[in-house]
């Protein structure tokens, strides 16, 4: 089984929010599985699926 996270961003719209978050998904190796994201009376909100292949995964991170 690939192990996988739920990752949820809440706060003010901001340019370069998700670029940040997925950015930084990059640098760790992770897979985007899916992602939805949604700008609200400028509040944002992101949820994304990633996963890692085991042996890529720090768990004491």
């Amino acid at each position: 089984m690939t192990p996988f996270a739920t990752i949820t961003v809440i706060g003010k719209d901001k340019t370069g929010v998700v670029a940040r978050v997925t950015s930084y998904l990059f640098e760790r190796k992770a897979n985007i599985e899916a992602l939805e994201e949604q700008v609200t009376r400028g509040q944002f909100s992101m949820t994304i699926q990633a996963s890692w292949r085991p042996h890529q995964l720090n768990a004491d991170a």
